[in-house]
């Protein structure tokens, strides 16, 4: 599973590599985040965008949410309902309803409402 999520970074990063290209030549600002930009982590293991806009990234320490200016950052609170079921993301994944899915390293998966920023919990325990 660990080499998987090597190989997905690596396709990741090298097809990033040509739309940073594009966007350098047609004078568009293109900017690195790290954690000193507020990311909880540097190993990112997913990214996708919504309808807003919003640039949504997984890592290995939780869920960050980027406008173009802020990072927010989504953690696994074991005190509140609404939070991520564990800080450890494997994939992230947006439906056409603007969901994101998110596939954590225990199994579980959550559902996140992109505009509302509430989290649904599925169960992985068979009924």
């Amino acid at each position: 599973m660990l080499r998987t999520q090597y190989i997905t970074c690596f396709i990741t990063i090298f097809l990033l590599q040509f739309s940073v290209d594009a966007q350098i030549r047609s004078n568009s600002h293109v900017r690195s985040l790290t954690v000193d930009d507020g990311l909880p982590q540097g190993f990112i293991t997913g990214i996708v965008q919504d309808k807003q806009g919003f640039m949504w990234l997984s890592t290995s320490d939780g869920l960050a949410r980027y406008d173009g200016k802020n990072i927010k950052v989504f953690y696994h609170d074991a005190a509140d309902s609404n939070s991520l079921s564990t800080n450890i993301i494997n994939h992230l994944f947006i439906d056409k309803e603007n969901n994101i899915w998110i596939q954590h390293s225990n199994g579980a998966t959550d559902i996140l409402n992109a505009v509302t920023e509430k989290f649904k919990h599925l169960s992985t325990e068979k009924e």
